[in-house]
């Protein structure tokens, strides 16, 4: 699939990007139904049509880029991540929408500045924008970028994308893990000091 995306910015509605691609490729059903009842992993747009080619339209509104808040994280913080980027392509199924319609380059996640709830783009076409390689390049690119301060689940991550990545038995893992781990304890009161 051919699309291009741009980007711009007004006064009135802040940063936008533009997503271009042929309108014999729009898949309208995906579109009345990202209309009808929006996910929260998308970034809002609305479309029109111009010279033969779909232009959609995305509003950031509060969002920021993803890669501005990479780094290392807690377990914790770092399965919550993953589940933010990767169960939206599991879900996106309830949408009538295919995953492989995401625009998956990580400077194209967006991350709600309040929430932290991860969004991305969707290209509403009947051809897809992405393949499984693209996944695994999105999620190996991920990985590199944004470490964990446990070394044992790390290297469980990086295992599991080196061999046959799965989304659902990656979460899947990660949260196994996160039920296998020992609790975390308190830290033990500082002592009171002498008179």
């Amino acid at each position: 699939m051919n699309y291009t995306i741009q980007s711009k910015s007004d006064l009135s509605a802040g940063a936008m990007l533009v997503v271009t691609f042929p309108e014999e490729e729009l898949d309208r059903k995906a579109l009345e139904t990202i209309q009808f009842d929006p996910p929260g992993f998308l970034v809002p747009f609305r479309h029109r049509s111009v010279n033969g080619q779909v232009e959609c339209t995305y509003q950031l509104g509060s969002r920021t880029k993803l890669q501005y808040r990479f780094g290392s994280r807690s377990p914790r913080d770092y399965v919550a991540f993953w589940e933010q980027v990767l169960q939206p392509l599991l879900d996106c199924g309830d949408w009538f929408l295919t995953p492989y319609s995401f625009v998956m380059d990580p400077q194209y996640l967006f991350v709600d500045r309040q929430g932290g709830e991860v969004s991305y783009l969707y290209i509403p076409s009947k051809e897809p924008c992405s393949d499984y390689g693209t996944l695994c390049s999105l999620v190996a690119e991920l990985s590199r970028r944004n470490g964990v301060t446990d070394p044992a689940l790390e290297n469980k991550v990086l295992r599991a994308i080196m061999q046959d990545f799965r989304p659902k038995e990656f979460l899947g893992m990660l949260r196994q893990a996160m039920r296998d781990a020992p609790a975390p304890q308190p830290a033990a009161p500082a002592p009171a000091p002498a008179p």
